[in-house]
């Protein structure tokens, strides 16, 4: 995958992949593991394209 990412910015690269983990983190039904990806998704707005891509990778 990180070569399909390779012509992005380090900080698109960066929130896409904390995005990403912040999803792959799910492993049980824990209120601060939902909540992240949204906290994440809301401090970085302006990188939302930058998350829908890498979450349709």
């Amino acid at each position: 995958m990180k070569q399909l990412f390779q012509n992005y910015r380090d900080d698109e690269r960066r929130i896409g992949e904390n995005y990403l983990s912040s999803i792959q983190d799910f492993n049980c039904n824990s209120k601060p593991l939902i909540n992240m990806p949204t906290m994440l998704g809301e401090e970085n707005i302006n990188y939302a394209h930058i998350i829908v891509i890498y979450l349709t990778a």
